[in-house]
């Protein structure tokens, strides 16, 4: 499992595969995680088109009915308190 994740981990997209992410820099956690046109989330309920923008790709996994969204969240805590890391909500309140 550590050679595939090595192997995927230096496959880069063309830029023509991820021309959103590379557009909305500021709003990717990880820079070297690129997230793909092809299977992206377009965010549609109530946001003009130049805010659809979030890091998250449709994923079908083999043998599975469903479909499922992979995402990075915004992390709005990173603070370690007593060795332990604190989890915080994914929005603010």
């Amino acid at each position: 499992m550590q050679r595939e994740f090595a192997e995927i981990r230096t496959v880069k997209p063309k830029a023509s595969e991820c021309a959103q992410f590379l557009a909305h820099r500021e709003k990717n956690r990880y820079r070297d995680v690129a997230c793909l046109d092809g299977t992206r989330v377009v965010l549609k309920l109530n946001v003009p088109p130049e805010t659809d923008y979030i890091h998250a790709n449709w994923m079908h996994m083999e043998g599975c009915e469903r479909r499922y969204i992979a995402t990075q969240v915004l992390i709005l805590c990173s603070t370690l308190a007593l060795s332990s890391p604190t989890v915080s909500i994914g929005f603010p309140r």
